[in-house]
């Protein structure tokens, strides 16, 4: 059961967008509807408080500033689910999230955006609990500066879609930094330090290139496979 964030929250609407001004708890699963627009203002802190899903099929804006980031703590309990729309992320901080208890299908992530068009500006993820931080699943996105740190397992997974990436960011990953199955990349530069096992993960004919890597103290740097195809015009590779 999903309450409706319209219904459920104090939003203010305005030319035809929903704005969320103040700091949302969340107690159980909520939902945002497609045909809708929200926008959620800088500095505002969204904390889980239960075991709960938030899912979007509306359009949301994230609009955190460098001086005020939105702020979202899972709490160990919390998930996100971005679904089949328009998605931009500025200035914003996910933590302790998990991936979410859905009867009807599997998701991995603690943030899962599916067949959506993403923007990322300065997003950082910590602590995060699920298999993989984020999941972008049959998506076009475009990603500057994207930094994930101490997660349980993967930081950063792609299955299927389009990723043009200006700088991404991984530490203390417990399993992979980078993971692409099936999906086209275009980067400029990519750093992974203290990652568990593959700092870029290329697999099932998985396309790209990347123009600069800084790889340290990783267990294998790269693994390109299942007739996949990565050109990378700089590397360094460092006690991997």
């Amino acid at each position: 059961n999903f309450l409706n964030l319209i219904e459920g929250n104090d939003l203010i609407l305005k030319n035809d967008k929903y704005f969320l001004n103040k700091d949302l708890n969340i107690n159980q699963n909520i939902y945002f509807p497609k045909n809708k627009k929200l926008v959620i203002k800088e500095g505002i802190n969204i904390f889980f408080e239960k075991k709960a899903i938030f899912l979007s099929e509306g359009s949301i804006l994230f609009e955190g500033t460098k001086k005020n980031p939105i702020i979202v703590n899972g709490n160990k309990f919390g998930s996100i689910i971005l679904k089949k729309n328009d998605f931009k992320i500025k200035y914003t901080e996910l933590k302790n999230l998990t991936n979410p208890d859905l009867n009807d299908k599997i998701l991995h992530g603690g943030i899962n955006i599916i067949e959506s068009n993403l923007e990322i500006s300065d997003l950082t993820i910590k602590n995060s609990l699920s298999e993989d931080a984020i999941n972008i699943i049959s998506s076009v996105s475009y990603v500057d500066n994207l930094k994930v740190s101490e997660t349980f397992s993967d930081a950063i997974d792609v299955d299927f879609g389009k990723i043009d990436f200006k700088n991404i960011f991984c530490k203390n990953v417990n399993n992979d930094c980078f993971d692409i199955s099936g999906g086209e990349v275009t980067g400029m530069y990519l750093e992974a330090t203290n990652i568990d096992d593959k700092g870029i993960s290329f697999g099932e004919e998985s396309k790209g290139k990347i123009d600069l890597v800084n790889l340290e103290k990783n267990y294998l740097a790269i693994a390109v496979k299942d007739g996949s195809d990565l050109l990378i015009n700089e590397g360094n590779l460092i006690n991997n």
